[in-house]
């Protein structure tokens, strides 16, 4: 209010000098407010700028009372205006920079797009629920991440005011947990409709988007039901506050974070393929309760395929024992998550409702995978995995949903008023002004707006940056309040010719702020990390001792102070202190204020700590001299941009068709650093050794305080010494390096057994990728020049002997003989001497004429082959032949990487042999169940006991007979890969027959051995003994096929019965006699009427052969017992044989 009266007062002031005094004012013999005209169109735009503010607060005030009377007035958060305020002056400044021409400019100004031409979404859920998380470190391009965005959150816990995250694509609102919970509700409900006002003020209709709701997914499995109530209770009435107060329908999104704290959910996400994160774990909610968890358990079940997939691969019984765990706790998260959802969302709102769209799970930690429990189809070169991916499938949805809900009404009328006479009184301005001086003015005032925000940013940062004792946090603390200069240290481009200096002043102010700081703020904090960080290398040992030391140094003795190597070592360490979410352009700026710091002549020099000193240095002198050569070496090939070498170049343009890396790097990969190569040796190492061990060797002078003076003989010796042992160092990384590469190739994958023998073919010609790399490592691995193994092989002869006569010469003086022993040259030679063999072999041979092709062609013709084998349709299903194992024996003798290769196509030519002959038998015992066999048995009796149909005897015969289909079927194609001796029968390689279809072929052979004799006709041969006969039945007569037995009341004795009997199996009859005379007859017919007799019966186990049967008729009351015996083993009338029996 005072502010706007002062101003006020100040324009009446000026407009008074502007009228009085401004017709003196001359330009030569020129006087511009000499007319009355000039100075009234001054005075008036002048006091039409100091007025507008009241004009402003009249017209909020009347939009206010007209169209929302019924709205209760709340006092706004002054953080949150200001916060919004920033935002939007940010978007504004954001967008302009992008409009190329004045015209456009104007018009954007005019229309106001930033406030509409991008989503706006609340994210709101209780504290701890993850939302600030899933903000932060999704991986959306924030504007301005210096100021918002990422670092709004970082280190300050639970948001406690409204943060603005301004993207491309969305703008969003984190609010704060006590939004979403029951505690200080009041203050909440005032917040909430204070924001919402100011956005329906602002933006007009919709104000708001939608709305992100985040929960906490464990704690919903472990609240108790009374938290469950209170929650939503809550949050049905946040939300329907929120669509009240936006006064249209509002879209809900539902994410349920923290699933990695599930038991199994961070073995899942970690173990999930980069597409599947992409794609995220949720759906979207089309209509109504039931259609959610239609589409929940949907979601389960894809979770659980998933994850049962995933458990082959696992090796560890822990992690599978979670991944199962796992889905039961989703399973179990259904009940809770439904039951809050019924509560929140109302099925019948009164008024403005909220709707939930969509549910998404995941987390946003870097979930670590353990290489020891996956097995190595998993494996990977990372080992740790980032989940923010999970969130991007939702956001997007989001997003491209907007609008989605147009229940909400039209925009309103004060709005639309308000926007109509701003622009009338923005064109009255623009005409009147003229737009050049706008656009200056402009840009001066939103440049200074600008700033303003990144102090006021700054300032916030350092009040809620929470103080630590880590040097590392207290680093990037220091770090953020320097964010104001960030703008001129990313060299924002200003307008050419531009009469406003305000902004030249201001930066000139900036600039003098920001070296005091540098000193003040940053100095303490970058001595500080440098003395915690040589306190943790020399107390545990670091190979980087040395070089802290030297930084440390440097701090300690101004004159020996280098701002790049300065810059480099913290550049080195950037991801040691810096949070995760930083990105390169935070990087890049704190480089900036590194070297402007060390350049300053004013930076103070550090009290050294002596016994930290000394500790230190005990600690350097353990790592090698030549260690640090060799890491200076390193540094110089940087700058000299040596290639690296990848799969790719070394074997040529065609190495897709034919080779791949064992490991998960591409064929484009780095293989082998630039610095490990023959040209980086040549270009590099040998000219600059000499010179980075002189230099090595003469700062320890003031690095490890070593004082004593050598003389010009002895540096001689120690710098020869020490290059040597560089070299020695160095040629044993570069082997490593190179072996590494050569035990990492393989052969590319191969569809089929065709496949591998064209594979082979093709690797057997002269110029094959195969033959090009193996001349590239013979090439790069011979250093002496002693062979033929390169184009400059004769300068490289002389230079070898030049090197090894100075060598001489100073080991005469040192009194070594180094003559004597193996040079690192020679030690790399001959490490791969049976390639480097090979590779010369290859490049002297003729064409046609060399060992590796005829090894190729000759896996070529076995691969063929065995192609030719399975593809005959004559041939049957048989195992593999020996020939690939011999070829297998054959490959060990050669070297990496020819080994490799060959044992790819081996391995892959013996499984496709394999999976071929699986599909044939698959084929063959495909076509036997489907056709015989099935046709036969298929709903007939005796193999379904409810079937009226019968099986014939002749096609029971044809089917189990010694002669008949199955045993044709098992001996033409399957008798060689079953073990037959063994029971139960077993399968001699399980990957080629299923255990089932062996199981099946040995019912077969037990059915042949009970129920046929030798010429595979059936019969069964048993005793059968009266037992009891019922008092009101005077005789029973049983005729089985011919073969009549009468009982009576009394002993009886055991009579021999044949099936079939003498009328050939046809019939058989049993006829009750009662007292008065009367007779009861029952009839079983057929072949199968022994055990149609069996089935009607009541049956008693007896023993292992004996069962009694008692039989009883309807129509006359009672009952006959009898009792049937057999000495064969397995008697087919109770054996279960048949009726389990299944076709292959």
């Amino acid at each position: 209010m005072f502010r706007h009266l002062f101003i006020l007062i100040f324009a009446l002031v000026v407009s008074a000098v502007i009228w009085w005094i401004g017709p003196l004012i001359a330009i030569g013999r020129w006087f511009p407010l000499a007319s009355q005209w000039p100075r009234a169109i001054l005075v008036g735009l002048l006091l039409f700028w100091a007025v507008w503010p009241w004009i402003a607060r009249v017209f909020s005030w009347m939009s206010g009372k007209l169209f929302t009377p019924f709205a209760r007035r709340a006092p706004v958060s002054a953080v949150s205006n200001h916060r919004f305020y920033d935002a939007v002056s940010t978007l504004r400044y954001v967008g302009l920079s992008e409009q190329r021409t004045y015209w456009r400019r104007m018009c954007y100004r005019l229309y106001q797009p930033w406030l509409r031409d991008r989503p706006w979404f609340l994210v709101m859920g209780p504290q701890d629920s993850g939302k600030t998380s899933l903000l932060s470190e999704s991986q959306q391009t924030f504007l301005l991440a210096e100021q918002y965005g990422l670092h709004a959150t970082t280190g300050t816990g639970p948001t406690q005011e409204c943060n603005w995250w301004l993207t491309r694509d969305a703008i969003w609102i984190d609010t704060p947990g006590s939004w979403a919970q029951s505690e200080d509700s009041v203050r909440a409900d005032k917040a909430r409709t204070s924001l919402l006002r100011l956005l329906r003020r602002k933006r007009g209709f919709p104000p708001i988007d939608g709305i992100f709701l985040c929960l906490d997914a464990h704690w919903l499995l472990q609240a108790s039901l009374s938290e469950h109530k209170a929650l939503a209770d809550t949050l049905r009435a946040r939300l329907l506050g929120c669509a009240n107060d936006a006064r249209c329908d509002l879209p809900v999104y539902l994410m349920l974070s923290h699933l990695d704290q599930l038991p199994g959910g961070a073995s899942l996400l970690a173990m999930m393929s980069d597409n599947l994160r992409r794609q995220g774990i949720g759906f979207s909610i089309e209509a109504g309760q039931k259609h959610a968890e239609q589409a929940f358990a949907a979601l389960l079940v894809r979770i659980s395929q998933y994850v049962l997939e995933l458990i082959h691969d696992v090796n560890s019984e822990t992690e599978r024992h979670q991944l199962l765990q796992l889905i039961e706790s989703l399973g179990t998260l259904s009940r809770p998550l439904f039951s809050l959802i019924n509560q929140i969302f109302p099925s019948s709102p009164v008024g403005y409702e909220v709707q939930l769209r969509h549910i998404w799970l995941g987390s946003a930690r870097q979930i670590a995978l353990d290489p020891l429990n996956v097995a190595t189809s998993w494996g990977s070169s990372s080992t740790t995995h980032p989940t923010t991916e999970l969130w991007q499938s939702g956001f997007d949805h989001a997003i491209t949903e907007r609008h989605i809900l147009t229940s909400g009404g039209q925009r309103s009328a004060a709005v639309t008023i308000r926007r109509l006479v701003g622009s009338i009184l923005v064109l009255l301005f623009l005409s009147g002004a003229g737009w050049g001086l706008l656009r200056y003015y402009q840009w001066e005032k939103d440049y200074i707006g600008y700033v303003n925000a990144t102090f006021d940013e700054t300032r916030r940062l350092v009040r809620e940056v929470p103080a630590t004792q880590r040097p590392g946090e207290n680093l990037i603390a220091a770090y953020e309040q320097l964010g104001y200069m960030n703008a001129q240290l990313e060299s924002v481009d200003t307008l050419p010719l531009n009469p406003y200096v305000e902004h030249l002043a201001l930066n000139d102010a900036a600039t003098a702020t920001w070296h005091r700081h540098l000193l003040k703020i940053f100095w303490p904090a970058v001595q500080a990390y440098i003395i915690d960080a040589l306190q943790q290398d020399a107390n545990t040992h670091k190979d980087d001792v040395y070089g802290t030391l030297k930084v440390y140094m440097m701090l300690v003795d101004p004159a020996h102070r280098d701002p790049v190597a300065l810059n480099n070592w913290f550049m080195a360490r950037w991801d040691r202190f810096a949070p995760p979410g930083y990105a390169s352009n935070n990087k890049t700026l704190f480089g900036y204020h590194l070297k402007a710091l060390f350049s300053l002549a004013a930076t103070p020099a550090l009290k050294p700590d002596v016994n930290l000193v000394r500790l230190a240095r005990v600690r350097a002198a353990e790592i090698p001299q030549q260690m640090r050569v060799i890491n200076r070496l390193r540094e110089s090939s940087h700058a000299l941009a040596m290639p690296d070498v990848t799969l790719a170049n070394a074997a040529g343009s065609d190495v897709m068709l034919t080779l791949r890396r064992k490991s998960d790097a591409t064929v484009n990969d780095v293989a082998v650093p630039g610095f490990y190569t023959r040209s980086s040796y040549r270009d590099v190492v040998l000219p600059e050794v000499e010179n980075m061990s002189k230099a090595v060797l003469e700062e320890e002078s003031w690095v490890m305080a070593d004082k004593d003076s050598a003389s010009n003989l002895e540096m001689v010796t120690a710098t020869q010494r020490l290059m040597d042992e560089t070299r020695k160092l160095y040629l044993l990384e570069y082997a490593n390096h190179w072996a590494d590469f050569i035990k990492d190739i393989r052969a590319r994958p191969v569809q089929s057994i065709d496949d591998a023998a064209a594979l082979a073919r093709q690797l057997a010609d002269p110029s094959s990728s195969l033959a090009n790399l193996i001349r590239f490592i013979t090439r790069e691995t011979s250093l002496t020049g002693r062979d033929d193994a390169g184009a400059t092989s004769w300068f490289d002869r002389q230079r070898y002997s030049l090197q090894k006569q100075k060598r001489d010469i100073v080991d005469e003086i040192s009194g070594d003989r180094s003559r004597f022993k193996l040079t690192p040259e020679q030690a790399v030679e001959d490490r791969f001497q049976p390639l480097r063999r090979l590779g010369l072999e290859l490049a002297k041979s003729n064409v046609g004429n060399d060992s590796l092709q005829r090894t190729f062609n000759e896996l070529y013709n076995l691969l063929a082959a065995a192609s030719v084998r399975l593809n005959s349709s004559e041939s049957n299903a048989q195992s593999p032949d020996d020939g690939l194992k011999r070829a297998r024996i054959d490959a060990a003798r050669y070297p990496d990487p020819v080994r490799s290769v060959m044992m790819d196509l081996i391995e892959r030519g013996q499984s496709q042999t394999l999976a071929q002959i699986r599909q044939k038998l698959s084929s063959n015992t495909a076509s036997l169940t489907t056709g015989e066999c099935k046709n036969i048995i298929a709903n007939r009796y005796p193999f379904s006991t409810t079937a009226k149909n019968e099986i014939g005897i002749n096609d029971f015969s044809r089917l189990f007979a010694k002669d008949g289909s199955l045993q044709r079927f098992f001996d033409q194609n399957l008798a060689s890969l079953v073990d037959v001796n063994q029971r139960p029968w077993r399968a001699k390689d399980p990957s080629l027959i299923s255990a089932g279809t062996v199981r099946s072929f040995e019912s077969a052979a037990k059915i042949r051995e009970s129920w046929l004799n030798s010429s595979g006709n059936m019969a069964l041969t048993f005793f059968l003994t009266p037992m009891t006969l019922s008092s009101n039945i005077s005789e029973a007569v049983l005729d089985i096929d011919g073969q009549v037995i009468r009982y009576s009341h009394g002993q009886s004795q055991p009579e021999r019965v044949e099936w079939p009997g003498p009328k050939g199996g046809t019939y058989i009859r049993l006829t009750f006699k009662a007292n008065d005379g009367s007779l009861q007859t029952a009839m079983f017919e057929g072949p199968w009427a022994l055990f149609r007799l069996y089935d009607r019966a009541t049956v008693s186990n007896m023993s292992s052969d004996t069962r009694e049967l008692l039989m009883m008729l309807n129509g006359m009351p009672g009952s006959f017992a009898f009792t049937i015996r057999s000495a064969q083993q397995n008697f087919p009338l109770w054996s279960r044989a048949l009726r389990n029996f299944k076709c292959p």
